[in-house]
C-alpha cells in the first residue's frame, strides 16, 4: 500500500482527511484496512499529497533513499532503507528500522527503486 492508495481508502471511507498544521486529521475512524500502525507509517506521505509539497526520505546515514535530493513519490511504496521522512519544510518523522519487516506491503527494495528512477 502506498500513501496515495491509503488516501484514496480514507476518502472512500468518509474520513475526510485534511491537514491542520503539520498533522493529518480524520473526521472518522479509518477503515480496518488501514490500522493505526500502517497509518503511522503512511501519514507523512498523505500529508505531502494533501498539501502539494514534496515528500522527502533519508536513510540512516542522512542520504536520500532513492534520489540524491531525497524526494519520494507517494504513489510508490516507501524504500526499505528509509529512516526519516518529512513533508518539505516540515518536521521529520522517524520510521522504525523494523517497519519493513513488520509491514512489507508498505515498502519496496531500494536498489530496484533507484534503477527505476534513473
Amino acid at each position: 500500500m502506498t500513501a496515495e492508495e491509503a488516501l484514496s481508502l480514507l476518502r472512500s471511507a468518509g474520513c475526510n482527511p485534511h491537514v491542520e498544521g503539520d498533522h493529518l486529521v480524520l473526521d472518522a475512524d479509518p477503515p480496518a484496512t488501514i490500522d493505526d500502525d500502517r497509518l503511522d507509517i503512511l501519514h507523512t506521505g498523505i500529508v505531502a499529497i494533501l498539501t502539494g509539497r514534496p515528500l522527502i526520505g533519508i536513510d540512516e546515514c542522512g542520504r536520500g533513499c532513492v534520489r540524491a535530493d531525497g524526494r519520494l513519490d507517494p504513489s510508490h511504496p516507501f524504500p526499505a532503507n528509509v529512516r526519516l521522512v518529512c513533508v518539505a519544510g516540515g518536521r521529520w518523522d522517524r520510521v522504525s528500522p523494523y517497519a519493513a519487516d513488520d509491514f512489507p506491503e508498505l515498502f519496496a527494495d531500494t536498489g530496484a527503486m533507484r534503477r527505476a528512477a534513473v
